[in-house]
């Protein structure tokens, strides 16, 4: 892409005429546009983007919005306090001073970025997506190779920063990321004035450390190493690497800050709160450093009973914090990870038994739909989390076409029938069982594509796990039945018909 960084307000109507050109001379390469950070610019200059920068009404004004926002100033310190403050700036701080907060226009951060990017495109349903460029640098100002400690430049972010900043982003619906800046670029000019900009190489014999001095000015010409940023950077790709296809595949909704009073419009869950699993007591409410973005499937596959929702959270804490700091009152330093604990909140949901599955570590975790769950997060790491609901109970004629997996006895009852589609695999957690209750099972596999009930281990103790049929009708045709305790026990039942099928184990 063509790349114009942070450009004038002014200049949107040229630029617009670029895009023409450029789609003009590239016809055969639709994705082909004139990019550029928008800067940590307020609402209103992206709603004047989307008026006059467009080629048309009709077209967004890219294929993505790139955003910028570097929150971490030179004269702030890794206290929790500060941290969190420019985390919440980083979501929405009024941009024009408090003067006009009260107005939406003077907001800038990842909230309004985002609503400015879905806002872009005139088809609704297909939102531009909104990357976001990340703080991974320094800039000082020197002078003669001094460092000038009143310039107002950025100071380095730790690596939990650098985590906290990306999963809040996603919590945000991020999409992708570009990181400031990836060289060092702080060369010596006479006894000119620089801004020293320290990325995540150094020069190998002259490291940057401002507490040391070292590294003010660099040569470029020497070998470039990885500094601790970089490391934290690699990291924080590979972390998202595991859920990055889900992601992409999902909508945002809406987020929550659980520091703040912030108005949310998804209330899945309720009642959140940290603990440091070293401390007797949860934290304060106003320090219950959490981020929650809440989203759905742009595509989800058919034949579900209810579609999945899906949460990214967030655990905001960063930096080891020492003991008696103004941070910490207690008897041992806070290292920021934190246990996250959290109520569903479905509690008029025909569904009694909801899962919660961590799609970072494929933990899965089983409650009420008003029951809760405890995570365990990192300083500064985010996981995401798809919530569903545990089939329990059909009283109704219902078609499975999808392959799932259940926590707690499905019955069958009401004389309604369970169709089971070639091809689906329903695997029993928990030494649950089928039970069909005057209710009826049809399995309709084929030779190709069995369906398959897999029990995963024999249970024989106060029941026995399998497919249980009590007056009801049970058809069943090309299926695999494995690892249960009875495979199938049947009783005050004359209308099985068993064909083509397998037990195992």
């Amino acid at each position: 892409d063509f790349y114009f960084d942070e450009p004038f307000l002014l200049t949107a109507r040229y630029r617009s005429k670029l895009q023409q050109r450029i789609r003009e001379a590239y016809p055969g390469y639709n994705t082909m546009h004139l990019n550029g950070a928008t800067g940590n610019v307020p609402e209103y200059f992206h709603r004047f983007e989307n008026k006059y920068a467009r080629e048309s009404i009709t077209q967004p004004v890219g294929n993505y919005v790139l955003y910028d926002m570097y929150p971490f100033s030179e004269n702030d310190g890794y206290g929790q306090t500060t941290v969190q403050d420019r985390l919440d700036e980083l979501v929405s701080w009024p941009a024009f001073g408090s003067a006009h907060a009260q107005y939406d226009y003077s907001y800038a951060g990842l909230r309004p970025a985002l609503m400015a990017a879905n806002q872009y495109d005139s088809d609704s349903t297909n939102d531009v997506p909104l990357f976001m460029t990340l703080q991974v640098q320094a800039e000082h100002q020197v002078i003669g190779g001094d460092y000038v400690p009143t310039a107002g430049g950025k100071r380095k972010p730790s690596r939990n920063e650098i985590f906290a900043m990306g999963n809040v982003s996603l919590a945000y619906g991020v999409k992708g990321f570009m990181y400031y800046m990836v060289p060092t670029r702080c060369e010596l000019k006479g006894t000119d004035t620089i801004w020293g900009t320290y990325g995540l190489f150094d020069d190998s014999l002259n490291v940057f450390n401002l507490n040391q001095g070292t590294g003010l000015v660099q040569n470029p010409a020497n070998k470039q190493i990885p500094n601790e940023r970089y490391f934290a950077v690699r990291d924080f790709i590979n972390s998202t690497n595991i859920i990055d296809s889900t992601l992409l595949g999902l909508r945002w909704q809406d987020a929550k800050s659980w520091n703040t009073t912030t108005n949310c419009s998804v209330n899945w869950i309720t009642n959140l709160s940290t603990r440091y699993p070293h401390f007797a007591t949860d934290d304060d409410a106003n320090k219950t450093f959490v981020e929650t973005g809440y989203f759905l499937e742009k595509s989800p596959p058919p034949g579900k009973v209810e579609d999945a929702k899906f949460i990214y959270l967030v655990n905001r804490r960063c930096n080891l914090q020492p003991e008696n700091t103004p941070d910490n009152f207690e008897d041992n330093p806070d290292t920021s990870y934190r246990n996250v604990k959290f109520y569903l909140n479905f509690p008029n949901s025909p569904w009694d038994i909801y899962t919660v599955t961590d799609l970072k570590t494929d933990s899965v975790y089983c409650t009420t739909k008003t029951g809760d769950v405890t995570i365990f997060l990192g300083a500064g790491e985010g996981t995401l989390l798809k919530i569903e609901p545990q089939i329990t109970h059909i009283t109704q004629d219902t078609t499975l076409s999808q392959s799932l997996t259940l926590y707690s006895d499905l019955t069958v009852s009401n004389n309604a029938t369970l169709l089971i589609e070639d091809g689906v695999t329903v695997t029993f957690q928990n030494h649950s069982r089928l039970l069909l209750s005057n209710g009826n099972l049809t399995v309709t596999g084929t030779a190709q594509e069995p369906v398959v009930f897999d029990f995963v281990t024999p249970y024989w103790q106060s029941t026995t796990n399998g497919i249980v049929n009590n007056y009801g009708n049970f058809v069943l045709n090309h299926a695999k039945i494995k690892n249960a305790a009875v495979g199938y026990y049947s009783y005050s039942t004359d209308n099985d018909d068993i064909q083509n099928s397998e037990i195992f184990n």
